[in-house]
């Protein structure tokens, strides 16, 4: 009996935060940690340290300093200019003889809004369009009509990609590279209207389309990541509506071929990636519902450890985003809008 009252003693002290290998009262209070831009704020006490070690680790980048605090309060910045936005960052707190009092803490980097760039007179003037980059961090559950002129319904919001090298969420990179296609349209003369601009938002795909229809859109590009068990498969993949009522009364069939073919060209030729292809389908409701040309664009796999790479870098991003404009350009002078 004694034997099992010694255990639990020894159990009720660790969970209590006291740490017996050096005697003293460590009362540790959970870590609190805000996201910003390019690194983590942070703050916690631990009561009877002057001095402890934080370590971090991204898929970027890792690093350990020394914190000194205050009355037992601790708080910082992680300065993590190597790492990605919206990227998890786990963080360890350990004291001066490497006794863990809070491990692998998992938090994020945040993931900015940047304002608009300027808009300028130009070859998309009079043109509206509607960016909606795909998933977010809080997605509906539910079912939805497949479409107008379809029977069936189909989830709300499928399962997302994750970089296999990265590890970042593609609802992340596809707001990342929305905002560059944003600025590249604005300077083009186009007028643009976002599905969302934060990872907080909460949309379906009949939402996505009401807000592209609110806004007055001539076309609406809906930006995705691809994922497959293959990692060599790499390529741009355009997708639009088949056989949705709404799309048989923009155009025919032909017409959709055309214009599928007429953004994959735009975006091979911008990016140097020869591999894609286009399809037509009923299987995405966000395109069947669209009451202007829709098309789902896959830009790349983030299976693949290059294209994971690639979907990330500012450079490619932009050359992806001007690509999508040559195709809008090319779509709306095909359909006689353009002034």
């Amino acid at each position: 009996m004694k034997k099992w009252s010694a255990i639990l003693l020894i159990l009720v002290l660790f969970t209590a935060g006291v740490c017996l290998a050096e005697g003293e009262c460590k009362s540790l209070k959970s870590l609190d940690c805000t996201p910003a831009y390019k690194g983590v704020d942070f703050s916690f006490t631990a009561q009877g340290h002057d001095m402890l070690f934080i370590n971090y680790k991204s898929s970027q980048e890792s690093g350990q300093f020394l914190l000194k605090g205050q009355d037992g309060f601790f708080s910082g910045h992680i300065d993590m200019p190597g790492t990605y936005d919206g990227s998890n960052v786990f963080i360890t707190v350990t004291t001066m003889k490497n006794l863990v009092l809070i491990e692998k803490y998992n938090t994020k980097t945040a993931v900015p809004e940047p304002a608009p760039g300027p808009q300028q007179p130009g070859r998309l003037s009079g043109i509206t369009v509607c960016i909606d980059p795909g998933h977010s961090a809080n997605c509906p559950t539910g079912t939805e009509p497949l479409g107008p002129g379809l029977s069936g319904t189909k989830r709300q919001v499928t399962s997302m990609a994750q970089g296999t090298l990265t590890r970042r969420m593609e609802s992340v990179v596809n707001l990342e590279i929305a905002f560059v296609l944003r600025d590249v349209l604005l300077s083009q003369g186009a007028d643009v209207v976002m599905t969302r601009t934060t990872e907080e938002a909460s949309l379906n795909n009949l939402n996505r389309c009401d807000i592209a229809e609110a806004g007055g859109a001539d076309i609406m590009l809906r930006l995705h990541c691809n994922l497959v068990d293959n990692k060599n498969t790499t390529g741009i993949q355009i997708y639009s509506p088949k056989d949705s009522s709404y799309a048989k009364q923009l155009g025919s069939k032909e017409d959709w071929k055309r214009w599928n073919e007429m953004m994959l060209t735009a975006m091979q030729a911008s990016t140097g990636n020869a591999k894609g292809g286009t399809k037509m389908t009923n299987d995405y409701t966000g395109n069947n519902w669209a009451k202007m040309p829709c098309f789902l664009i896959e830009m790349g796999y983030m299976s693949n450890y290059g294209e994971d790479i690639l979907l990330s870098e500012p450079w490619y991003q932009l050359l992806l985003s001007e690509g999508m404009a040559d195709g809008v350009y090319a779509i709306c002078a095909d359909r006689g809008l353009l002034k």
